[in-house]
């Protein structure tokens, strides 16, 4: 009976790992094109088979530009986005997602599709019965004061899979936002969200972390900023093992560059490893991390390359993997496009305005230079589709020891009582109990600690003096022993 019972455990377990397979399938979108059959505007890419099954689908306005997507765990689709419209995985419009997203950009978008690489980060809660989506307003020259992250909250399964968006467009998040990353906490059920705002160049980066539970709920751990001579516009990603975080800037000869950090999964905290330029590759539009986070694979239109990450001087590191071979059919152009993690750790380069089917694949991205088994049109899809989805790793498991667990969402309790005036904010507590530190931080809006006071005595009442404050909202926490156990919001008339 003990045997029976432990190979129950494991296969338990073991299914459990093998059954993460909410990325299994790839929406992709299309803008046209002469290999393009009129009457489809997007097809599935199914990695339930190796290579993966590719279908086609009906015609939708809006597919161009951004496309996010997620399955059951069992790898079934149950709905996608282009930030314009919700469908749902029969591609009708789930209800009460015709429109999402709005703004000056929607507007100017809607027959293309939200013109964000970022497009929407999805996430299963609640057991999976409901699924949080978070996305932004991304900055684009025209629409800097129009960038705010936001949430929804998607019910797939109403009414028999018609779906329904619950809430939306809810922003939580107002800097000028530049990207947006998932990674899972240290306990393997909670998440880390990473957000990079948008920067000036000689301006250092500021990263902000939040911290969101089983139940959807999103809770400001803080702000990271780092003097680091980053430049312009730039793309993120979290590698498989979470990790490593690596920021990689887009531009000219003298303007890329990548900024690597190492990544906390308890705390969430970056801690910078190195910032270089690489300026032997010009203008690469996209990147994609190996599953072990050394390899980097920038590419261009025209040239896939790999940066050892771990080399002393990773300039001198760049290999040249690939010069595209112009293969091509009915005449239309041939490129390299986007790059996307595939669920078997291979990365697929995606064509971008360019061939209308050829998919490209470094089939070992680990391993270094040509050993990474790169393959130019390795699938012939039977659409011309550019564009696809991101992901998180779903399958990332609690760390080894369970050396942490999770921190935050915390409310208003019964043993303090707070009382606000427009010179002071003080909590008092109701059962006085013994600490060693009490701390009270003051954030604004952009999450930038402004305000911060710490006892180690214990007092009637804890106060912070908020009389030289600037009119607006604010958010206080309060520490105790390092652990935050309040929080509330504190208006400044």
């Amino acid at each position: 009976m003990r045997k029976q019972l432990l190979i129950l455990m494991l296969f338990s377990i073991d299914h459990f790992s093998w059954a993460q397979k909410y990325d299994y399938i790839w929406v992709r979108g299309t803008g046209g094109g002469p290999s393009t059959p009129k009457e489809y505007n997007a097809s599935f890419m199914d990695f339930s088979t190796n290579p993966p099954t590719i279908t086609l689908g009906k015609t939708h306005p809006g597919l161009l530009n951004c496309i996010s997507c997620i399955s059951d765990s069992t790898g079934k689709l149950l709905f996608f986005t282009n930030l314009i419209r919700v469908y749902n995985a029969k591609e009708g419009i789930m209800a009460n997602g015709n429109v999402i997203n709005y703004g000056k950009i929607w507007n100017d978008f809607q027959n293309d599709g939200y013109p964000s690489f970022a497009c929407a980060k999805i996430i299963p809660i609640y057991n999976d019965s409901l699924f949080l989506m978070i996305y932004g307003k991304l900055f684009l020259t025209n629409y800097l004061n129009d960038s705010p992250v936001q949430y929804a909250i998607i019910d797939p399964y109403f009414e028999n899979g018609t779906g329904k968006v619950i809430e939306k467009d809810i922003p939580f998040h107002f800097t000028n936002t530049l990207n947006y990353d998932l990674v899972k906490h240290g306990n393997g059920k909670d998440w880390w969200l990473i957000i990079s705002e948008r920067i000036l160049k000689g301006i250092a980066q500021r990263y902000y972390r939040y911290l969101i539970n089983q139940k959807g709920e999103i809770d400001s751990i803080g702000m990271q900023s780092f003097p680091v001579p980053t430049y312009g516009s730039g793309y993120t990603r979290i590698n498989q093992s979470g990790d490593k975080y690596v920021s990689y800037s887009i531009g000219n000869p003298d303007t890329n560059s990548v900024t690597s950090f190492s990544l906390d999964r308890c705390t969430g905290n970056l801690e910078l490893i190195k910032d270089y330029q690489i300026n032997k590759i010009w203008g690469a539009a996209f990147f994609e991390l190996s599953p072990n986070g050394r390899y980097l694979y920038p590419n261009t239109l025209d040239i896939l390359t790999q940066v050892d990450l771990e080399s002393k001087d990773p300039y001198l590191f760049i290999d040249t993997l690939a010069n595209y071979d112009r293969y091509s059919e009915d005449g239309f152009g041939s490129c390299f496009g986007f790059t996307q993690l595939t669920p078997y750790n291979e990365i697929m380069i995606l064509p971008l305005f360019c061939h209308p089917k050829a998919i490209n694949i470094v089939h070992k991205p680990n391993l270094p230079g040509h050993a990474s088994d790169f393959e130019q049109h390795a699938i012939i899809g039977p659409n011309f589709a550019s564009s696809s989805s991101q992901f998180p790793n779903y399958r990332l498991k609690e760390l080894s020891g369970s050396p942490c667990d999770t921190i935050g969402f915390v409310n208003i309790n019964t043993d303090w009582v707070t009382d606000t005036t427009t010179k002071q904010l003080c909590l008092t507590p109701t059962n006085p109990k013994s600490f060693s530190k009490l701390a009270l931080r003051l954030y604004d809006q952009q999450g930038d600690n402004i305000l911060e006071d710490q006892f180690t005595t214990l007092q009637s009442s804890y106060c912070l003096k908020t009389d030289n404050l600037l009119p607006g909202n604010y958010l206080w926490y309060m520490w105790i022993d390092d652990k935050k156990v309040l929080k509330g919001e504190f208006i400044k008339p």
